[in-house]
């Protein structure tokens, strides 16, 4: 457990549109923004994916909502794969 980290945590690994990657960086990171204050970070990676995500909340159904409602808002995602967590368990 990594201090100030919240009870819910999802890592999103996403594949983003070719040159997209740094103004969806920008976007995700808004507090104004769809994910608000879910948005914790996101570091740009290499390989199969573009860009991970991790988005956080006290509760399954805030995180599950950013995931699932606010994420899909940002069109230059092409594809996503979450993982979810849950440091209560």
């Amino acid at each position: 457990m990594k201090r100030d980290t919240p009870e819910i945590i999802a890592i999103s690994k996403l594949r983003v549109q070719p040159g997209a990657i740094p103004q969806l960086l920008d976007d995700l990171a808004d507090p104004e923004g769809p994910l608000g204050s879910t948005f914790k970070g996101a570091s740009v990676i290499f390989g199969k994916w573009d860009v991970l995500v991790q988005l956080g909340g006290e509760d399954s159904t805030t995180v599950a909502n950013a995931v699932f409602e606010d994420l899909p808002r940002f069109d230059a995602i092409l594809h996503s794969d979450t993982l979810f967590t849950d440091s209560r368990h």
